[in-house]
């Protein structure tokens, strides 16, 4: 009975030893599990507030997602209209193209014509001038200038067409002062005419003594005048009347 108590207690202490010994693994494991617990629960705060950072980024990403669609749905808008604008510009400019070279065409007809006129006219004008211009000097003078005129062909558009206005504006000077001069003209070939007839009623002794008052109507720069010529001497009469010359 005791060997067999001895045996029991014997078995016993070695039980409470295991016992004992796995108390401690235990301890050591509840320890250890406690530690990761707690670095679990610091993990899940970091990963809480990490997640938090995460929504609000992502509202915040989703929001300028969005800002940044709308920007880029103008951006296009502006865009195409742009594209538009640059297309009607390009097709303006063309049209302004088109019309400038058929301004230049027709200009460059207009010169040839003006200058096919100055031409058939350039008779005319030197005529004119030979008529008017009394003087050589200021002739010569013109018609340097009608030569220079016409042959300078290596001027822009622009200035033979101002070159075809001045002569134009001189010819145009030269027609008024020539129908100034033929009106004067004129009223002196009606004064003269007058002035015959008056003549011609005067009783007078020798009626062929009568001379005309004006012989010669020349043309001048300034016009046409008339040049007096001076009837010859006669011997005083108490018949006659006084002859009256009228300028």
């Amino acid at each position: 009975m005791r060997e067999q108590l001895a045996i029991e207690i014997d078995a016993f202490q070695k039980e409470n030893e295991r016992l004992t010994e796995s108390v401690q693994q235990f301890c050591e494991q509840i320890k250890t599990l406690k530690s990761q617990i707690s670095e679990l629960n610091d993990t899940e705060k970091a990963l809480r507030a990490t997640q938090i950072e995460l929504e609000l980024t992502a509202k915040t990403l989703k929001g300028s997602i969005e800002e940044q669609s709308q920007v880029l749905d103008e951006t296009q808008k502006k865009l195409k209209q742009v594209a538009q604008e640059y297309q009607d510009n390009q097709n303006k400019l063309a049209d302004k193209i088109t019309e400038l070279d058929a301004v230049k065409e027709q200009m460059s007809k207009e010169v040839d014509q003006a200058q096919t006129l100055v031409l058939v006219l350039r008779s005319t004008v030197e005529a004119l001038s030979k008529t008017v211009i009394a003087d050589e000097q200021q002739r010569t003078a013109f018609q340097s200038r009608l030569n220079e005129f016409l042959n300078n062909k290596e001027k822009s558009f622009d200035q033979v067409a101002e070159r075809i206005c001045e002569a134009e504006r001189k010819l145009s000077v030269v027609t008024k002062q020539l129908e100034e001069s033929n009106q004067r003209y004129r009223k002196l070939l009606d004064r003269q005419e007058q002035q015959i007839i008056r003549l011609e009623q005067i009783d007078v002794v020798q009626p062929e003594e009568v001379q005309e008052s004006f012989d010669v109507v020349k043309p001048s720069v300034n016009g046409f005048y008339a040049i007096k010529k001076e009837p010859p001497f006669f011997p005083a009469s108490t018949h006659r009347t006084p002859m009256v010359s009228v300028v």
